[in-house]
């Protein structure tokens, strides 16, 4: 009996530490989702561009893909939008603020695609604005 109740404790505390590691993922600053950087992480932030703090934390959100056309490799780039609106490429994020933001969030290809529609082969990285 004794065998078995440690067996079960053994058990709840493997348990309990997949669940608190779950959230976390490569290139994840830890503190927020994988896809949504929050508006308390962007009022902690140690720089004032997002494209700094999106390299920094978020470096998965600004690889290429390369993708085969018919005539060539295409390298297909993140489109940004701010409050729903294109602002332009990952370049864009340079010119805004972290503190003018309340909240960024990333969109996956197929998820980009799907809300935003084609030509966003490389995901979205979607601004909301304080002002918005």
């Amino acid at each position: 009996m004794a065998r078995l109740r440690v067996g079960v404790a053994a058990f709840a505390v493997l348990a309990a530490a997949a669940c608190a590691s779950a959230g976390q993922h490569p290139g994840d600053s830890g503190g927020g989702s994988e896809n949504l950087i929050s508006s308390e992480e962007l009022r902690a932030a140690p720089v004032t561009d997002l494209a700094s703090y999106i390299r920094s934390h978020r470096p998965r959100w600004l690889q290429r893909n390369y993708q085969l056309s018919f005539n060539e490799t295409e390298i297909q780039n993140v489109v940004v939008y701010v409050d729903n609106i294109v602002h332009g490429g990952a370049d864009a994020l340079a010119t805004f603020m972290t503190t003018s933001a309340q909240e960024v969030r990333y969109y996956t290809p197929s998820e980009a695609e799907a809300r935003f529609g084609l030509g966003t082969g490389n995901g979205v990285i979607q601004i909301v604005s304080r002002t918005h």
